[in-house]
């Protein structure tokens, strides 16, 4: 009676795994807009469907100091705060086949709508989200969604920038993701950076005003931030204030973030070198041992033999 008492609490107390919610690819478009806002459309194929899909997009950080003119807020202040995201369109994509085709004429034909929309804003340690939750009773189901981020672009005297958080503190892991950044029409000026983990893959198309952002095994707790700056005429109907900084940007900008691939590098290769080193020691202590080995060898034989 004792050996099952025990056993029960064992068991009991044993953590044990379920079967959580994944994410097996992720498909980003986002279309810059003339008025200030990102439209973007989004493909999210889940397995292991047990429990609603909580997709958060970032809007702010309220902790971020006012825009005053500084180099330093052009790298972080209010003015590159979002206001507020709305969705649009939400449902289940029928065939996989449709999943890299938005702009195929019959896609939303292969697209089951849900009726209705579920949506909320959250803030967390001045951070402010807004949730969409999806919900499916297929074990494995491929999300379809389309919503605008506002106020999202930032208008200077010689350039428009789009700079924001395309993924900051995201609810899941990723198993492949792509996201897709273009202007609406063309720009004379089309300058590009990303900052994130390094093993993304970064590809400008300068002649359609296009980035590609891949990765495999993004996980929750990184961030993927996107900056362009681009021609100021394509930003047609900026009647927000706050989002006008009154100055020449792109010289700042382009020292900011030279600046930013110089300490990049920097890092990189002090990374290299360290490793570098680490394996050469290691090596080096491995060879030591042996050499000792050999030697304590023939000294044994030496003696074997002088018997």
């Amino acid at each position: 009676m004792k050996k099952i008492i025990i056993t029960t609490l064992i068991i009991l107390l044993m953590p044990f795994k379920t079967s959580a919610l994944e994410i097996e690819k992720m498909y980003v478009d986002a279309e810059i807009e003339i008025g200030g806002g990102l439209n973007v459309k989004t493909l999210i194929k889940v397995s292991k469907n047990n429990e609603p899909l909580k997709y958060n997009i970032y809007l702010k950080n309220k902790s971020l100091k006012e825009f005053t003119g500084k180099q330093e807020d052009f790298e972080e202040s209010l003015i590159y705060n979002a206001t507020f995201a709305k969705l649009t369109k939400a449902g289940e994509l029928k065939d996989e086949e449709y999943f890299n085709k938005l702009y195929e004429s019959d896609f939303e034909k292969n697209v089951t709508f849900f009726e209705e929309l579920k949506e909320e804003e959250q803030e967390k340690d001045d951070l402010k989200y807004h949730i969409i939750t999806l919900n499916s009773d297929k074990n494995e189901t491929i999300y379809y969604l389309e919503y605008k981020v506002m106020n999202v672009l930032v208008e200077h005297t010689d350039s428009a920038e789009f700079y924001y958080k395309l993924f900051k503190n995201f609810n899941y892991d990723i198993k492949e993701i792509k996201i897709l950044t273009h202007l609406p029409s063309k720009s004379e000026l089309f300058k590009v950076w990303a900052h994130g983990n390094r093993d993304w893959k970064v590809n400008k198309d300068v002649g359609n005003q296009k980035v590609l952002l891949e990765k495999e095994n993004f996980k929750k707790d990184e961030q993927i931030e996107l900056r362009i700056l681009y021609d100021k005429d394509i930003f047609a109907v900026n009647i927000n204030i706050d989002k006008k900084t009154n100055m020449e940007a792109l010289p700042i900008i382009t020292k900011i973030e030279d600046a930013r691939l110089k300490n990049t590098n920097t890092q990189n290769l002090l990374k290299h070198s360290l490793v570098v080193l680490s394996t050469l020691l290691i090596v080096s202590i491995i060879a030591f041992i042996i050499n000792k080995i050999i030697k304590k060898i023939k000294k044994t034989q030496k003696v074997k033999q002088k018997v």
